[in-house]
């Protein structure tokens, strides 16, 4: 027997179930695995928390104003975010001038008399023909609605301030029983409320781990692991395994986004892989036909076809309704 080959590699070759020594060999090596998997996850998170890839936004759909023209803003209990600054704090830096279009909105924004320690920002959008606002790049983490319709050079201003909950904050204003006089300021009179579309991802969670779980399954009955105690090995592993990695994708997507999703998906996953494939390799050879070996390295190949296949298939579902890259209807 060829001792350069390794003592795993003869056990395996001769088709032993493995004894205490290769027991602890795999266990340490997937500890150190999981930890590695742990640090680059957590270091990575720290890195794309730079200014870079998909920034976090805030969202309102309005509902009450069709037919109307307006622009809207938020305005922010800080003088500053990102980029936006406010002009009676910083003078020096005003985002329009005579020559933009945009100009005479911008001054009346500018001249508008809040509330007490709330700031224009100088960002603002014409909400006419979408319906919607949207900041998507700094907005503000808490902040008061502004609303400005030029034919009747009115405002109206939320009464209450919202907060920023999710990587992408959606809102919806109904302003159904809203009513303007020309010149006139109104606070409050109308509601706004939370719509991020929570089912998307409740369905997007299942579309994943069914795919998963069917994916493994079938590759499973291909590579020969037909009995029914090696069905269950591999059924209650994706369950385990695929039903934490998707738990932390729903949460990572909610409240980091689409970059950090990615990336910690093919870390995850590569992972899972490592785990899968020790339990493999120790659990489904237990269970071979008689007569057959052991096979071990077969499961770990198992292992891997499987999870590369299930990759795809996952991440083809996240990039794709009701996935988490493309942007949640309203």
């Amino acid at each position: 027997m060829n001792r350069s080959d390794g003592a795993l590699t003869v056990s395996l070759r001769q088709g032993k179930k493995g004894g205490p020594a290769q027991t602890r060999w795999f266990f340490r090596r997937t500890v150190a695995a999981v930890i590695c998997m742990v640090l680059s996850v957590l270091l990575l998170s720290t890195g794309i928390s730079a200014d870079m890839g998909p920034k976090a936004s805030t969202r309102i759909r309005f509902e009450g104003l069709e037919g109307q023209r307006y622009m809207a803003t938020l305005l922010s209990p800080e003088p500053f975010c990102g980029p936006y600054t406010a002009l009676e704090e910083f003078p020096d830096n005003p985002r329009y001038t005579p020559e933009d279009p945009e100009y005479p909105i911008w001054e009346k924004f500018v001249a508008f008399e809040g509330p007490d320690g709330w700031y224009f920002l100088q960002y603002f959008q014409d909400c006419t023909e979408t319906s919607s606002f949207t900041w998507g790049y700094f907005p503000p983490a808490r902040f008061k609605l502004l609303l400005y319709f030029p034919e009747q050079d009115a405002f109206v201003v939320s009464a209450e301030s919202y907060e920023r909950y999710a990587f992408d904050s959606l809102f919806t204003a109904d302003l159904h029983d809203l009513s303007l006089s020309p010149g006139e300021t109104k606070i409050g009179e109308f509601s706004m409320q939370r719509s991020y579309c929570y089912l998307w991802q409740i369905v997007s969670f299942f579309c994943r781990m069914a795919a998963t779980v069917a994916i493994e399954l079938v590759v499973a009955v291909l590579f020969c692991y037909r009995a029914r105690q090696q069905i269950r090995i591999v059924l209650a592993a994706n369950l385990v395994t695929q039903g934490i990695l998707n738990l932390l994708l729903n949460l990572t997507a909610y409240h980091a986004g689409g970059l950090l999703l990615m990336v910690e998906y093919v870390l995850l996953e590569f992972l899972v892989f490592l785990l899968e494939a020790t339990a493999y390799a120790f659990l489904l050879p237990r269970y071979r036909p008689a007569g057959e070996p052991a096979r071990r390295w077969l499961a770990v190949i198992y292992a891997l076809v499987a999870n590369g296949v299930s990759f795809a298939a996952g991440a083809e579902i996240l990039i794709v309704p009701p996935g988490f890259l493309l942007p949640v209807p309203f």
